[in-house]
């Protein structure tokens, strides 16, 4: 049980890493890309750390809450609302954690509202997690 719970906070923490990498809507207090210093990455550190541990509690109690009583609406999108499902997750986390913020995303001229930027984050997320289970 511990051991199954702390795997889950390593992998959201890594994977909270790698989202932050790739866009640049996500901050966790540290700047990243171009601009990354390690001495910079430990002053965000404690965010990052607190961000994986509210979505790892989030995950691990209110996603199969959430699941459960939205299974009718989930079976009829074919599974498409558990993104609706991850958004808010990831709105509540954002809402929850200082120093944890997910902006508007711009791609090219097209400028996305906050749903979708959310949604883009939790897409992400969800590939990069389901990447590295495979890996470990």
């Amino acid at each position: 049980m511990i051991k199954n719970l702390v795997r889950n906070y390593l992998l959201i923490g890594v994977t909270l890493f790698g989202v932050d990498w790739i866009l640049p809507n996500i901050s966790l207090g540290y700047p990243t890309g171009r601009n990354f210093t390690w001495e910079g990455f430990g002053a965000g550190l404690p965010v990052l750390l607190a961000t994986a541990l509210v979505l790892t509690l989030l995950t691990l109690v209110a996603r199969p809450l959430l699941k459960f009583i939205t299974a009718p609406i989930n079976f009829l999108s074919l599974g498409l609302f558990n993104i609706v499902i991850d958004v808010f997750l990831f709105w509540l986390t954002n809402e929850l954690v200082p120093g944890f913020s997910i902006t508007a995303l711009s791609l090219g001229n097209v400028h996305l509202g906050a749903f979708f930027s959310y949604a883009t984050v939790a897409i992400i997320f969800g590939f990069l997690q389901g990447c590295l289970t495979l890996i470990l």
